[in-house]
């Protein structure tokens, strides 16, 4: 009895620890920024939304490309973005949500190495 009631809290534990570490995807984003551009980014989808979209260059993540956007760009400018990106892409979807806007804005704001010059 003891082993099956230890299977059983052992099997519990492992269901609801699985999201635990789970991060937003590209649909997560998508719905996020939706809901912030409807609604003036005053909600927590708005926060989400924000944090994802604002570029940080911080070098945590090698693969992925730099963005080099204007700094006196609008949030809800970079958000429309990354919705038409997340649109127009459905591979975005499955990816995390730092890597589809990182990318999605890579392309509209590509950094470019001058050092050659």
């Amino acid at each position: 009895m003891k082993y099956k009631i230890a299977a059983l809290l052992a099997i519990y534990l492992q269901m609801s620890t699985v999201n635990l570490h789970a991060s937003p995807d590209g649909s997560d984003l998508l719905l996020a920024c939706n809901h912030a551009l409807d609604t003036g980014f005053d909600s927590i989808q708005g926060q989400m939304c924000t944090w994802y979209v604002l570029p940080c260059n911080c070098s945590y993540d090698e693969e992925l490309p730099a963005v080099c956007a204007p700094d006196d760009i609008e949030v809800s400018a970079l958000a429309r973005i990354i919705v038409t990106g997340l649109k127009n892409n459905e591979d975005f979807m499955n990816q995390t949500a730092t890597n589809s806007a990182t990318i999605i804005l890579s392309k509209t704001f590509p950094c470019h190495d001058y050092s050659d010059e």
